[in-house]
């Protein structure tokens, strides 16, 4: 499972990391967007807590006496979330000759003021973001939504949770084996459940074309509508998952892999809703 980040409880509401990064990664694309015909690095103040607690929809009280302590806590959560982006290697601690005020990521607390520059890596993961219109999702919360479907097995938990860390990782190709072989543990469960028994289903998948006589199994004899949106969601994450696989080159990348890890929620969501059909008994 994926590991829990740090979070904070402010008056009964509890952020966490995962809030902080969506925060700081939303700022420095607006960032990005801004900066286009301008030369210059990527800069990003981070002046206060309050704009963060406003984006998470918690007011700062206005009594002095409470006040200090949501700061506090809040920039607790601020200075994590931009380590955490240190961690994955899209910041490092330090000024950018590049830019006016010493670095692309400026924090500003009480405790003084700490300067981060993107690094290479970081900035080309930061366009790719910016150009598939889809902010990221911070490790721990995706890995925890995608593997929160207790049908699948464990099997599917753990490949789905290594997908999204090979995605914050920059392992494209991985990432997208990882969400082929979660499509397949998907497909294994479902079968074992509709010809219920688990060893006879892995025996078949272990055989000759294994993988397709799997998903006989869970097709025969289900309407046209069901057969056309399982081949839809499977068709593509194994193209991706064997595709990676083999030793050609083959053009996967970030794009791709964040492609792969969506339509696997979507393709765990759809069989969530469609249990009860997908594992009747064949007639």
């Amino acid at each position: 499972m994926a590991q829990t980040l740090r979070s904070i409880t402010f008056d009964g509401r509890e952020l966490a990391v995962d809030d902080a990064v969506e925060y700081v990664i939303s700022k420095l694309l607006a960032s990005l967007q801004s900066r286009k015909d301008r030369g210059d690095a990527i800069t990003l103040r981070i002046d206060c807590a309050e704009p963060f607690l406003n984006s998470r929809g918690i007011k700062m009280p206005q009594s002095q006496h409470v006040r200090p302590s949501y700061e506090s806590k809040a920039e607790v959560l601020l200075r994590d979330a931009v380590w955490v982006l240190c961690a994955k290697g899209y910041l490092r601690l330090g000024p950018d000759a590049r830019s006016r005020s010493g670095g692309n990521a400026v924090l500003h607390t009480h405790g003084g003021v700490y300067a981060y520059s993107l690094t290479e890596y970081g900035e080309r993961w930061l366009t790719a973001t910016a150009e598939i219109d889809a902010p990221p999702v911070e490790t721990s919360r995706f890995a925890r939504v995608l593997s929160g479907f207790d049908k699948f097995g464990d099997g599917y938990s753990s490949r789905s949770s290594e997908a999204v860390a090979c995605y914050h990782a920059g392992l494209d190709l991985a990432c997208c084996v990882m969400c082929g072989a979660a499509a397949e543990s998907i497909m294994l469960a479902t079968a074992s459940a509709r010809v219920d028994d688990e060893e006879q289903v892995i025996g078949i998948y272990d055989g000759r074309d294994g993988r397709r006589e799997v998903e006989k199994r869970i097709t025969a004899n289900h309407k046209d509508w069901v057969k056309e949106n399982w081949r839809g969601y499977m068709d593509l994450l194994k193209h991706w998952r064997d595709d990676s696989a083999h030793g050609k080159a083959i053009p996967i990348g970030h794009d791709e892999a964040y492609l792969s890890l969506t339509h696997l929620l979507r393709f765990a969501q759809w069989v969530t809703k469609n249990w009860e059909l997908l594992t009747e008994p064949k007639q």
